[in-house]
């Protein structure tokens, strides 16, 4: 019996010790899995920020698209209105052109008549006329070429032709 006492004895404290040392394993398991619900709860907390944060980036890269689509329109209806400019340039200096050459021939036209009328006055200025109806009638035919000259001449009494 003594025996069987001390095989109690020994068996309880054998069992006892494996008690704390179950308990002990457990309360390290407890403080592991409350440690682990910490570390989980930053990771949630972490991962919403991020998510945050990406919904942010993607609203900013949206803007950020937008921007460069308005961007691009207005460089298109830029060059657009560019080319409209070349375009009305290059009609421009057509039509100055074009007025140039007019000039020139108008000038060279003047001075043709210019020279012509010249002459006539000189022819004009060695007849002498006696009477008043030679006089009417050279002013007249003086009048009509006045009207050939384009209005830019008339007689005067003593038979000359002024350009005015």
């Amino acid at each position: 019996m003594r025996k069987l006492a001390e095989r109690t004895t020994k068996a309880t404290k054998e069992i006892a010790e494996m008690i704390k040392k179950i308990q002990k394993d457990t309360g390290e398991a407890v403080t592991s899995m409350s440690e682990g619900t910490k570390e989980v709860e930053n990771g949630i907390q972490l991962a919403d920020q991020a998510g945050i944060a990406l919904n942010e980036i993607i609203e900013g890269s949206n803007k950020v698209v937008d921007i460069i689509s308005q961007v691009a329109a207005a460089s298109e209806e830029q060059s657009t209105a560019s080319e409209q400019i070349s375009k009305n340039i290059e009609l421009i200096a057509s039509v100055t052109n074009q007025s140039a050459v007019g000039i020139q021939q108008v000038a060279q036209s003047s001075e043709d008549l210019s020279r012509l009328a010249e002459n006539l006055q000189s022819l004009v200025s060695q007849f002498k006329i006696s009477g008043k109806t030679s006089v009417e009638k050279i002013e007249k035919s003086l009048r009509m070429y006045k009207d050939e000259l384009g209005g830019q001449a008339y007689v005067r009494q003593n038979g000359k032709i002024i350009r005015k």
